[in-house]
This record gives C-alpha cells, structure tokens and sequence, in this order.
C-alpha cells in the first residue's frame, strides 16, 4: 500500500514516479504504453487539467506524428498492469543503458538489451 500526500496542484494521476526497478528474482508486474491525448477523446475540461501541457522536447516538425498534428494535443505514456496486481509493489523494467548505471541496478531482460542493441 501507498500513501501519495496530497500536494496543492499536484495529479493524482501522475504516480509512475513511484514504480521501481525489479530486484533480482522478482518480475515486472507492468509495462510503458504510448498515449496519445486526442481532439476525438472529447475529454472534459475538468479532466484536461490532468494533462501535461508541456512537453519535455518539442517534437520535431517532421518527426512521427506530423500526419496526426491537427488530431493529437499532447502524447503521453502510461504503466499498465502485465496482471492483476493487488497488494503488491508495481515494478518496471527500467532498460538503463550500460553507461552510468548506479551500483543497485541489475538487468532485468539481457536478451532484450542485446535486442536493443543490434539496432
């Protein structure tokens, strides 16, 4: 179980900050998926306030989404549970590249990152 306070202005949606790295012998319990925050969601404007309205880095002009630029307001990413989890610790493949890993990090998948690799 978890405790986020509640902070002034902050999003109770926004809790991936939380979810760790697995320890070793332990499995991931959820994975990242692409989001993207659409015109055709007619969200309402109370939960639009829930969206980030900046982005980190501006997409590129001709980046991937330059055919959905008039549909797509904002893109996101969410952790969706791989099962049902309950009561448990929510764990994430966090895929750090080799430079610069901190002493507690193992790799999760060495398959993947060869994978990765190759590319």
């Amino acid at each position: 179980p978890c405790h986020v306070p509640a902070v002034s202005g902050s999003n109770p949606w926004a809790s991936a900050h939380m979810v760790n790295h697995p320890p070793k012998f332990k499995e991931v319990n959820c994975k990242p998926v692409a989001l993207d925050f659409t015109k055709s969601m007619a969200l309402e404007e109370d939960l639009k306030t829930y969206i980030p309205t900046l982005y980190a880095q501006k997409p590129k002009f001709l980046g991937p989404y330059v055919f959905d630029m008039g549909e797509t307001f904002m893109h996101g990413v969410a952790l969706i549970a791989t099962r049902d989890v309950q009561n448990e610790e929510l764990l994430y493949d966090y895929k750090l590249r080799e430079h610069g890993r901190p002493p507690w990090y193992h790799v999760y998948d060495e398959e993947q990152i060869k994978k990765r690799l190759k590319r």
